[in-house]
Protein backbone atom coordinates (compact mmCIF):
# COMPACT_ATOMS: atom_id res chain seq x y z
CA UNK A 1 0.00 0.00 0.00
CA UNK A 2 2.59 2.35 0.68
CA UNK A 3 4.38 1.77 -2.50
CA UNK A 4 1.69 2.52 -4.38
CA UNK A 5 0.74 5.72 -2.45
CA UNK A 6 4.26 6.97 -3.12
CA UNK A 7 3.98 6.48 -6.68
CA UNK A 8 0.77 7.69 -6.91
CA UNK A 9 2.27 10.77 -5.50
CA UNK A 10 4.82 10.73 -8.26
CA UNK A 11 2.47 10.48 -10.72
CA UNK A 12 0.64 13.27 -9.71
CA UNK A 13 3.13 15.80 -9.99
CA UNK A 14 4.10 14.68 -13.30
CA UNK A 15 0.32 14.60 -14.15
CA UNK A 16 0.81 18.62 -13.09
CA UNK A 17 3.56 18.92 -15.44
CA UNK A 18 1.67 17.99 -18.07
CA UNK A 19 -0.66 19.97 -17.13
CA UNK A 20 1.55 23.05 -16.89
CA UNK A 21 3.48 22.38 -20.13
CA UNK A 22 0.19 22.07 -21.96
CA UNK A 23 -0.96 25.48 -20.65
CA UNK A 24 2.04 27.10 -21.73
CA UNK A 25 1.87 25.81 -24.88
CA UNK A 26 -1.32 27.39 -25.50
CA UNK A 27 -0.66 30.76 -23.98
CA UNK A 28 2.68 31.30 -25.68
CA UNK A 29 1.81 30.84 -29.63
CA UNK A 30 -1.57 32.40 -31.28
CA UNK A 31 -2.30 29.42 -32.97
CA UNK A 32 -4.58 26.54 -31.73
CA UNK A 33 -2.20 23.74 -29.84
CA UNK A 34 -1.02 21.50 -28.36
CA UNK A 35 -3.21 19.26 -30.07
CA UNK A 36 -1.38 19.03 -33.31
CA UNK A 37 2.08 19.89 -32.12
CA UNK A 38 3.16 16.13 -31.28
CA UNK A 39 2.42 12.95 -32.58
CA UNK A 40 3.89 9.75 -31.93
CA UNK A 41 5.54 7.66 -35.32
CA UNK A 42 5.31 3.65 -35.17
CA UNK A 43 8.72 3.21 -37.39
CA UNK A 44 7.94 0.02 -38.64
CA UNK A 45 5.33 0.98 -41.06
CA UNK A 46 5.06 5.48 -40.09
CA UNK A 47 1.07 5.10 -39.16
CA UNK A 48 0.74 8.15 -37.55
CA UNK A 49 -1.26 7.64 -34.50
CA UNK A 50 -4.24 9.74 -33.50
CA UNK A 51 -3.45 13.67 -32.69
CA UNK A 52 -2.26 13.45 -28.47
CA UNK A 53 -4.93 15.48 -26.88
CA UNK A 54 -6.26 15.98 -23.45
CA UNK A 55 -8.81 17.77 -21.19
CA UNK A 56 -6.38 20.60 -19.79
CA UNK A 57 -6.14 21.04 -23.71
CA UNK A 58 -9.80 21.84 -24.47
CA UNK A 59 -9.78 24.20 -21.62
CA UNK A 60 -6.70 25.96 -22.92
CA UNK A 61 -8.29 26.41 -25.94
CA UNK A 62 -11.20 27.99 -24.71
CA UNK A 63 -9.05 30.87 -23.05
CA UNK A 64 -7.47 31.24 -26.27
CA UNK A 65 -10.68 31.19 -28.61
CA UNK A 66 -12.47 33.76 -26.19
CA UNK A 67 -9.53 36.42 -26.33
CA UNK A 68 -8.93 35.62 -30.23
CA UNK A 69 -12.77 36.08 -30.94
CA UNK A 70 -12.61 39.02 -28.77
CA UNK A 71 -13.30 42.95 -30.18
CA UNK A 72 -12.09 45.55 -28.37
CA UNK A 73 -14.74 47.73 -27.17
CA UNK A 74 -17.00 45.12 -25.30
CA UNK A 75 -17.70 41.32 -25.02
CA UNK A 76 -21.05 39.99 -26.03
CA UNK A 77 -23.00 39.27 -22.74
CA UNK A 78 -23.62 35.81 -23.92
CA UNK A 79 -20.16 34.49 -25.10
CA UNK A 80 -20.79 30.56 -26.66
CA UNK A 81 -23.66 29.76 -25.20
CA UNK A 82 -22.07 30.85 -21.61
CA UNK A 83 -23.95 34.03 -20.10
CA UNK A 84 -20.88 36.37 -18.99
CA UNK A 85 -22.95 39.03 -17.80
CA UNK A 86 -19.59 41.36 -17.74
CA UNK A 87 -19.87 44.67 -16.92
CA UNK A 88 -17.83 47.40 -18.05
CA UNK A 89 -14.64 47.58 -15.69
CA UNK A 90 -14.76 44.12 -16.91
CA UNK A 91 -14.58 44.66 -20.38
CA UNK A 92 -12.09 46.89 -20.28
CA UNK A 93 -10.15 44.36 -18.57
CA UNK A 94 -10.70 42.07 -21.72
CA UNK A 95 -8.96 45.13 -23.61
CA UNK A 96 -6.34 44.94 -21.99
CA UNK A 97 -5.61 41.29 -21.54
CA UNK A 98 -6.51 40.98 -25.63
CA UNK A 99 -3.45 43.89 -26.15
CA UNK A 100 -1.29 41.87 -23.64
CA UNK A 101 -1.38 39.18 -25.95
CA UNK A 102 -0.76 40.47 -28.90
CA UNK A 103 2.46 42.24 -27.98
CA UNK A 104 3.71 38.96 -25.95
CA UNK A 105 2.92 36.28 -28.37
CA UNK A 106 1.07 37.65 -31.39
CA UNK A 107 1.67 39.82 -34.31
CA UNK A 108 2.77 42.78 -32.11
CA UNK A 109 5.89 40.97 -30.32
CA UNK A 110 8.65 42.79 -28.99
CA UNK A 111 11.22 41.69 -31.25
CA UNK A 112 13.70 40.95 -28.06
CA UNK A 113 10.97 38.20 -26.85
CA UNK A 114 11.65 35.85 -29.48
CA UNK A 115 9.88 32.51 -28.47
CA UNK A 116 12.30 29.81 -30.63
CA UNK A 117 15.49 28.70 -29.13
CA UNK A 118 17.90 29.20 -31.70
CA UNK A 119 17.78 33.15 -30.63
CA UNK A 120 19.07 32.57 -27.68
CA UNK A 121 21.71 30.00 -28.72
CA UNK A 122 25.15 31.45 -29.90
CA UNK A 123 26.12 28.97 -32.12
CA UNK A 124 22.74 28.66 -34.00
CA UNK A 125 23.06 29.33 -38.07
CA UNK A 126 20.76 29.83 -40.44
CA UNK A 127 20.03 26.55 -42.87
CA UNK A 128 18.19 27.11 -46.63
CA UNK A 129 17.21 24.04 -48.25
CA UNK A 130 16.94 23.28 -52.14
CA UNK A 131 13.33 25.00 -52.15
CA UNK A 132 14.52 28.03 -50.54
CA UNK A 133 12.77 27.08 -47.00
CA UNK A 134 14.99 29.05 -44.30
CA UNK A 135 15.70 27.37 -40.77
CA UNK A 136 18.10 26.86 -37.62
CA UNK A 137 20.48 24.31 -36.95
CA UNK A 138 18.72 24.62 -33.60
CA UNK A 139 15.39 23.55 -35.16
CA UNK A 140 16.83 20.94 -37.02
CA UNK A 141 18.67 19.76 -33.79
CA UNK A 142 15.50 19.31 -32.24
CA UNK A 143 13.00 18.08 -35.15
CA UNK A 144 16.17 15.09 -35.21
CA UNK A 145 15.58 14.49 -31.48
CA UNK A 146 11.84 14.04 -32.20
CA UNK A 147 13.03 11.88 -35.54
CA UNK A 148 14.84 9.78 -33.30
CA UNK A 149 12.71 8.67 -30.96
CA UNK A 150 9.47 8.07 -33.37
CA UNK A 151 8.03 11.38 -32.91
CA UNK A 152 7.45 14.57 -34.79
CA UNK A 153 6.05 18.39 -34.10
CA UNK A 154 3.86 18.98 -37.09
CA UNK A 155 4.35 21.99 -39.06
CA UNK A 156 1.31 22.81 -40.55
CA UNK A 157 0.97 26.04 -38.86
CA UNK A 158 4.49 27.46 -39.74
CA UNK A 159 5.50 26.93 -36.15
CA UNK A 160 9.41 26.58 -35.77
CA UNK A 161 10.15 23.13 -34.11
CA UNK A 162 12.28 25.22 -31.25
CA UNK A 163 9.62 27.60 -30.36
CA UNK A 164 8.89 27.22 -26.98
CA UNK A 165 5.14 26.23 -27.79
CA UNK A 166 6.57 23.05 -29.28
CA UNK A 167 8.96 22.43 -27.10
CA UNK A 168 6.31 22.56 -24.22
CA UNK A 169 4.22 20.26 -25.98
CA UNK A 170 6.73 17.42 -26.30
CA UNK A 171 7.30 17.68 -22.40
CA UNK A 172 3.39 17.76 -22.26
CA UNK A 173 3.54 14.68 -24.25
CA UNK A 174 6.37 12.99 -22.69
CA UNK A 175 5.46 13.64 -18.95
CA UNK A 176 2.02 12.07 -19.69
CA UNK A 177 3.91 9.23 -20.70
CA UNK A 178 5.29 8.79 -17.57
CA UNK A 179 1.98 9.72 -15.35
CA UNK A 180 0.53 6.75 -17.76
CA UNK A 181 3.82 4.37 -16.90
CA UNK A 182 3.94 4.75 -13.25
CA UNK A 183 0.19 3.68 -12.35
CA UNK A 184 0.57 1.02 -14.39
CA UNK A 185 4.30 -0.48 -12.88
CA UNK A 186 6.00 -0.16 -16.61
CA UNK A 187 9.81 0.29 -15.33
CA UNK A 188 11.23 0.11 -18.56
CA UNK A 189 8.64 3.16 -20.17
CA UNK A 190 9.27 5.28 -16.91
CA UNK A 191 12.82 5.14 -17.46
CA UNK A 192 12.33 5.40 -20.82
CA UNK A 193 10.44 9.00 -20.66
CA UNK A 194 12.16 9.97 -18.12
CA UNK A 195 16.00 9.90 -20.01
CA UNK A 196 14.23 11.51 -23.09
CA UNK A 197 12.19 14.38 -20.73
CA UNK A 198 15.67 14.76 -19.06
CA UNK A 199 17.77 15.37 -22.47
CA UNK A 200 15.87 17.31 -24.01
CA UNK A 201 15.62 20.04 -21.01
CA UNK A 202 19.16 19.72 -20.64
CA UNK A 203 19.96 20.38 -24.34
CA UNK A 204 17.19 22.59 -25.14
CA UNK A 205 14.02 23.82 -23.08
CA UNK A 206 16.50 25.02 -20.36
CA UNK A 207 18.67 26.83 -22.17
CA UNK A 208 16.43 29.31 -23.01
CA UNK A 209 12.82 28.87 -21.17
CA UNK A 210 14.01 30.36 -17.92
CA UNK A 211 15.19 33.89 -19.59
CA UNK A 212 12.39 33.84 -22.29
CA UNK A 213 9.59 33.93 -19.21
CA UNK A 214 11.93 36.10 -16.98
CA UNK A 215 11.73 38.20 -20.05
CA UNK A 216 7.62 37.64 -20.14
CA UNK A 217 7.57 38.95 -16.70
CA UNK A 218 9.02 42.21 -17.37
CA UNK A 219 7.14 42.81 -20.59
CA UNK A 220 3.69 41.90 -19.26
CA UNK A 221 1.32 44.41 -18.91
CA UNK A 222 -1.36 42.42 -17.03
CA UNK A 223 -1.21 40.24 -13.98
CA UNK A 224 -2.89 37.17 -15.84
CA UNK A 225 0.61 36.83 -17.88
CA UNK A 226 2.61 38.15 -15.82
CA UNK A 227 1.22 34.97 -13.43
CA UNK A 228 1.65 32.52 -16.32
CA UNK A 229 5.28 33.67 -17.32
CA UNK A 230 5.80 32.90 -13.42
CA UNK A 231 3.86 29.69 -13.28
CA UNK A 232 6.16 28.56 -16.57
CA UNK A 233 9.40 29.39 -15.07
CA UNK A 234 8.43 27.35 -11.76
CA UNK A 235 7.12 24.87 -13.34
CA UNK A 236 10.53 24.16 -15.36
CA UNK A 237 12.19 24.85 -12.25
CA UNK A 238 10.62 21.94 -10.60
CA UNK A 239 10.81 19.49 -13.16
CA UNK A 240 14.74 19.95 -13.14
CA UNK A 241 15.20 19.56 -9.66
CA UNK A 242 12.92 16.34 -9.84
CA UNK A 243 14.82 14.90 -12.47
CA UNK A 244 18.44 16.50 -11.71
CA UNK A 245 19.58 18.10 -14.85
CA UNK A 246 20.70 21.63 -15.46
CA UNK A 247 20.69 23.67 -19.23
CA UNK A 248 24.09 22.56 -20.98
CA UNK A 249 24.41 25.78 -22.52
CA UNK A 250 22.32 28.90 -21.15
CA UNK A 251 21.30 31.47 -22.66
CA UNK A 252 23.74 34.60 -22.04
CA UNK A 253 22.58 37.56 -19.73
CA UNK A 254 22.73 40.10 -22.55
CA UNK A 255 19.46 38.05 -23.66
CA UNK A 256 17.83 39.31 -20.64
CA UNK A 257 15.21 42.37 -20.78
CA UNK A 258 16.31 44.67 -17.74
CA UNK A 259 12.86 45.41 -15.82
Amino acid sequence: VSEIKARTKVATKYRGYRSLMNLMTAVTTDIPTPQFMMRQINAADLYLKEPYETTDHDAACLVHDYIMAYRPGGVPDDYNGVNLQMDAVEKQHYDDLRADFRALFGSKRDERLNPCESFYTQDSHDIEDADGNKTTSVALAVEAFFAANDMEARGDFGTDADHIAVECGFLAFSTEKIMRALVHFDEDEVAKWQGLVSTFLGEHTLNFAPTYFDNVVTLAQTDYYRGMALLGKAAFADMASELGVGPSDPAPASFTIAG
